[in-house]
Parts: structure tokens; C-alpha cells; sequence
């Protein structure tokens, strides 16, 4: 399987923003979005809280909601998609939500060049994308060098989850963890519990997964 940063994990395709994604984007940018390369994301939070890294988060509904359950937290977003940043700056702005602070370009990238050693206390993707055909499985964000990234960006005792309805991809997953289990091991953890917040486990990907009757992994690691 190619590691090759150059492939994308992702496809930006065309879309109309909302009127409320635009309005966002245009009048409350910059008190949310990180230019990228700009300086260590720990340096755009006023506190010494510590950060969630959530990666691709569509459009932020769970995101949002696990940041205002979280005010003692801080929550780094990194996401591609302008709908999907739009529409969680309107949210952010709606709900007078301090704790965030978004990135929108490619992860693995962010991690290596704005992230700093231990920045993070969690790393977290929920229903990645995953790329189901054989011949798009060298996209899939979770490989090696993504994997080395995390480790270095965790604090001690740190969280890395993943959650997919994907099960082919979850037992991917897991063969590539494996191993790392001396740098990250594995946790056991009931399906329905999860670290940070409300239910993330029940999102617009899940509820999709369940109605299409697919079983939902909750794959979680944690750094010694």
C-alpha cells in the first residue's frame, strides 16, 4: 500500500454555500479559522486548556456540540470543505462558542507543520472517509505516516479514536495500529461510551451507517 503524502485523502468537490454558510465565512472568519503555517495552533487559544483535535468534520454538528458541552476544553477543527467550515462558524457565532478554532486545509499537513510535540490530548476522526473501492484504498487517511504524526502530536496518556461503520476499514485499521501498540494500545471500550462529550457515535454518518444496518466500530488508542 503506497504512504505517499502526495495522495490526497480527500476530493474538494464544487457546492453552493447557504446564505448562512456565506455570511459566516465572511463577517466571523477570522475570529475562528487558523491560517495555515501561521504559528502553533496552541498560540490561537487564550488558555492553557487542553486541545481535541478533530479531524473532518463535516459539517461540525457533533463538533460544535462536544465543544459547548466541553467550555474547560479546547477543540481544533481541521476540515477541506467551505460548507462544512461555514456552517460551524455560524455556529460557533450562534452559540457564542469560544472553545474552537478551525484550520481548513489538508490534516496531515497541519499536524506536521503547525502542530507542536504533545499539542494534543485527543486526535479524533469520526466516519472517515473509506474509500471503499480497492483502487481508492491508497486515499485512506490512516496509514503509516499518519499514524507516526499522531503519536507525536499526543500528550502522555493522550486519546487516539476512530470511528467508522466501515467494517472492512476497521479491520484495516486495526492491522496498521497494531503495529504501534507499544506507542499507542489499544483500550477497550463499550460501542455506546466515547471521550469527550455528548454522543459523537450518533452523527449524520452514523445514523446513515445504522439505517443501512452496517455495525459501527469505536476504535480507541491511547499514548503511555
Amino acid at each position: 500500500m503506497s504512504d505517499s503524502n502526495d495522495i490526497k485523502s480527500y476530493v474538494i468537490r464544487g457546492g453552493k454555500l447557504t446564505k448562512r454558510q456565506s455570511a459566516a465565512l465572511h463577517h466571523h472568519a477570522d475570529r475562528y479559522l487558523i491560517p495555515y503555517q501561521d504559528q502553533p495552533i496552541e498560540k490561537w487559544f487564550d488558555n492553557d486548556h487542553p486541545v481535541i483535535c478533530d479531524i473532518g468534520f463535516g459539517m461540525g454538528h457533533a463538533f460544535v456540540e462536544q465543544a459547548l458541552a466541553n467550555p474547560d476544553t479546547n477543540f481544533l477543527g481541521i476540515e477541506v470543505y467551505p460548507a462544512g467550515v461555514g456552517s460551524v462558524i455560524a455556529a460557533c457565532n450562534e452559540n457564542s462558542c469560544t472553545n474552537i478554532r478551525i484550520v481548513q486545509y489538508d490534516a496531515i499537513a497541519v499536524l506536521r507543520d503547525m502542530a507542536t510535540a504533545q499539542s494534543f490530548a485527543k486526535v479524533q476522526l469520526l466516519y472517515p472517509d473509506p474509500w471503499p473501492k480497492k483502487r481508492h484504498h491508497k486515499r485512506r487517511i490512516i496509514r503509516p505516516s499518519f499514524i507516526q504524526e499522531v503519536i507525536k502530536v499526543l500528550t502522555p496518556g493522550g486519546f487516539f479514536q476512530v470511528v467508522t461503520d466501515w467494517q472492512p476499514y476497521a479491520d484495516e485499521i486495526k492491522i496498521l495500529m497494531a503495529a504501534y501498540n507499544t506507542q499507542l494500545s489499544m483500550v477497550e471500550l463499550p460501542n455506546e461510551k466515547t471521550i469527550g462529550g455528548p454522543d459523537i457515535l450518533r452523527t449524520a454518518f452514523a445514523r446513515k451507517g445504522l439505517a443501512k444496518g452496517h455495525h459501527i466500530s469505536n476504535l480507541l488508542y491511547q499514548k503511555p
